[in-house]
């Protein structure tokens, strides 16, 4: 980490503005003992759940000699594609990146949980540098992006947790800095229209509703890239097509192999299996969208939350309205007002493609790509109330500095308070949470 921050510490120290320094500065403590706190929590977070448990279980077995898995699987050439672990199915995706780790470090409890809290941190480093794209390389929108997505209820507990549904929102935010990098970057822009096809399929094999995501995200991306003019028709038929084709190839052959077998789970969960699939959609709807959800209660599975504060804080509701406002009264640029509605319409996706699925709603973590365009809402309130109050003067100046003061404190004021109860009361109860069972 020291290492990471090195080269920033050193541009900061090159600024003149002693005000930018001091704010920098304090933005870069913060992220750097967020990072060690959620390093922390990983390694102290009690019990192993069985889903976990199986899933190393299969990593073990995958490192062995005889290289043989003990559970019902889809195979291509003696490769797993899916592998049966209890209810769900776990990839060829999660398993093989947890394998590698695994071969490394080992396959315990702790270097597992440690191997996804690392890949959730890299996850929001991303998502941070996509935003300094969008806004001229702010070093202030990289930092704070970085300190809201690391201070965030929603990918702080579920970040930890070593499950293939945690993977999602890693390959999410390497999609969005791909899209970033061929919007605003010429350097290895064909790398990127490689890389955006294959972040996004490969959540096809994380999780049933990740796929609704992940399809209509590519649709929504690709159109907006060829109408930005940032890629050509052709680029799409002659490589996105093909890319998108080869990998999800395995996912259609699982399917062709067996079914039965790949949609079982995903059929029991669904609301077309159900009476009133459409009133049962706008109830989960409603839930996942509901204040109590967002702000307050959360998820009550406490093993996706801590059941206070919700799933992005309180302290996200001004930004969020002042998204809002700004989208509304015209205070935003054109630029910013695509952004703004990307993210929303990431967000109705994900809550979407969840509301298909029935049982324990609102379900935070079959939702939880929706905390990355969260978090790019938020970033953006906050920086369109500071770039308000810095461009504005007499009596407007003071209310907007009011308004940051009063964002900025009710943040602080709220993440105390989160990672107070999540280490001071959560952790102690996790094993409870985490029990394993048959």
């Amino acid at each position: 980490m020291f290492l990471f921050c090195y080269p920033f510490f050193m541009k900061i120290l090159a600024e003149q503005n002693k005000t930018h320094l001091l704010i920098l500065s304090i933005m870069i403590i913060c992220v750097v003992v967020l990072v060690l706190l959620r390093l922390y929590g990983a390694i102290n977070l009690g019990g192993f759940f069985a889903d976990e448990q199986r899933r190393a279980t299969a990593i073990e077995e995958i490192l062995s000699d005889d290289k043989k898995l003990g559970f019902k699987q889809i195979s291509l050439r003696g490769i797993p594609i899916f592998v049966q672990t209890d209810k769900g199915l776990s990839s060829f995706v999660f398993l093989g990146l947890g394998s590698g780790f695994a071969g490394i470090f080992g396959t315990g409890k702790v270097a597992l949980r440690l191997f996804m809290c690392v890949l959730t941190i890299l996850a929001i480093i991303l998502l941070g540098k996509s935003m300094q794209y969008f806004y001229k390389d702010s070093k202030k929108v990289l930092w704070g992006t970085m300190l809201i997505g690391l201070s965030l209820p929603w990918s702080f507990l579920q970040g930890m947790i070593f499950w293939d549904t945690t993977l999602a929102p890693v390959l999410c935010c390497l999609a969005i800095f791909c899209f970033a990098r061929i919007l605003y970057k010429e350097k290895f822009k064909m790398f990127y229209k490689i890389l955006l096809p294959v972040s996004l399929i490969l959540m096809v094999y994380c999780y049933f509703p990740t796929g609704f995501f992940a399809v209509l995200a590519y649709f929504l991306a690709i159109c907006f890239l060829i109408g930005t003019k940032r890629m050509k028709i052709k680029e799409f038929f002659l490589i996105q097509l093909p890319v998108c084709f080869l990998v999800g190839a395995p996912f259609l052959f699982a399917y062709m192999e067996n079914a039965t077998m790949l949609m079982g789970r995903s059929g029991d969960l669904s609301i077309f299996n159900k009476e009133n699939p459409k009133g049962l959609f706008i109830s989960n709807m409603s839930g996942f969208l509901s204040p109590e959800f967002l702000f307050s209660a959360g998820d009550e599975n406490r093993r996706h939350c801590i059941g206070m504060l919700g799933m992005l804080l309180p302290s996200a509701i001004i930004p969020l309205l002042m998204n809002l406002y700004f989208l509304l009264r015209g205070g935003s640029t054109y630029k910013e007002k695509w952004i703004i509605l990307l993210a929303y319409v990431g967000i109705l996706i994900s809550f979407g493609a969840a509301s298909l699925t029935c049982g324990g709603q609102p379900h935070s973590l079959r939702s939880n790509l929706a905390w990355p365009p969260f978090v790019i809402l938020i970033t953006m309130g906050f920086a369109m109330i500071a770039g308000a109050f810095a461009n504005s003067s007499g009596v407007k100046k003071v209310c907007w500095m009011l308004i940051l003061t009063i964002s900025v404190g009710i943040m602080v004021f709220c993440v105390t308070l989160y990672l107070k109860a999540f280490f001071m009361e959560y952790i102690p109860k996790s094993g409870e949470f985490f029990r394993k069972q048959a």
